[in-house]
């Protein structure tokens, strides 16, 4: 009985050895046909999408279907623009009733001004606005506007100099221009008295009278400069010839230059003495910029 007990349960053992091994090779053969299906789709990738980008290009749009796309993206453009303009009409609503211009019609420039002054009064210093350029750009861009300027002839420099100088602020740029188209009149008129005293009016574009008058403050007209420039430069015996009784000598004895002159001090120098020394009408003139 046992014996046979034994047999049967050897045979149910190889049945599940066999249904196993018929399941293994089933499932090697479902994958031997999965890796030959791939096979064959990686051997003709081509003609799956060209038949692909055949079908699109074959798509056309019509020109209904180009307006409604077109207005749909200038649609949304427009939006965005006018919520960007509502918040900046609401910034300005903001500041002009801070600055008490509410109800007032106000300029952004009158009204950018008096921001700035209410920030000044707070000794709050706001940089120059400069569109984005380096100093050097604006420096460049100045010299360039100023030179197209300059070759129009003086009537253009003239009727220039005179829209900067009635603006109430200048910016970096202008300041450049506004210096050059000022410096270029000055040597207009002053040729201009030269030629009418009948003296040569080219000895003001000198190398010799440039560096002479690079001397002198701001506010001493080149006919002045120039009158002592004829005087000392030209005529430097003019220095040993002896002086007229009263004229005003120097009471300094020293001859070292201060770092700071007061104005009676500086009255005691006579021109003679000035013009002899560069390094003292330099330090007088640096001190006359805190009288």
């Amino acid at each position: 009985m046992a014996y046979e007990e034994y047999e049967q349960n050897e045979e149910i053992l190889e049945d599940d050895d066999a249904l196993e091994e018929e399941e293994q090779e089933e499932l090697e053969d479902e994958t031997l046909n999965e890796e030959e299906h791939e096979d064959v789709e990686d051997e003709n990738p081509e003609d799956v999408s060209y038949e692909d980008t055949q079908e699109e290009e074959e798509k056309t749009f019509s020109q209904a279907d180009v307006d409604r796309i077109i207005n749909r993206k200038f649609g949304k453009v427009r939006r965005e623009t006018e919520a960007e303009k509502e918040q900046y009409n609401e910034l300005i609503h903001t500041l002009k009733s801070g600055m008490k211009f509410e109800g007032e019609d106000v300029s952004i420039g009158e009204l950018n001004k008096k921001l700035r002054e209410a920030f000044e009064e707070q000794d709050v210093t706001i940089p120059e606005y400069h569109r984005g350029l380096s100093k050097h750009e604006q420096e460049v861009l100045a010299k360039d506007r100023a030179n197209e300027v300059l070759e129009g002839g003086i009537e253009d420099v003239a009727e220039e100099y005179q829209r900067l100088r009635d603006k109430d602020r200048l910016s970096y740029s202008e300041q450049i221009q506004f210096k050059t188209y000022e410096r270029e009149l000055a040597i207009f008129q002053a040729k201009d008295e030269l030629e009418k005293q009948g003296k040569d009016s080219n000895v003001l574009e000198s190398e010799d009278f440039i560096k002479f008058a690079s001397k002198y403050k701001a506010d001493i007209s080149l006919s002045e400069i120039y009158s002592d420039y004829e005087r000392y430069t030209t005529n430097p015996e003019i220095e040993n010839k002896p002086r007229p009784a009263g004229s005003v000598r120097s009471k300094k004895q020293s001859n070292k230059i201060k770092n700071h002159y007061s104005p009676d001090e500086a009255r005691e120098f006579t021109t003679e003495e000035l013009l002899k020394n560069p390094k003292l009408l330099d330090a007088i003139n640096k001190s006359s910029e805190e009288w």
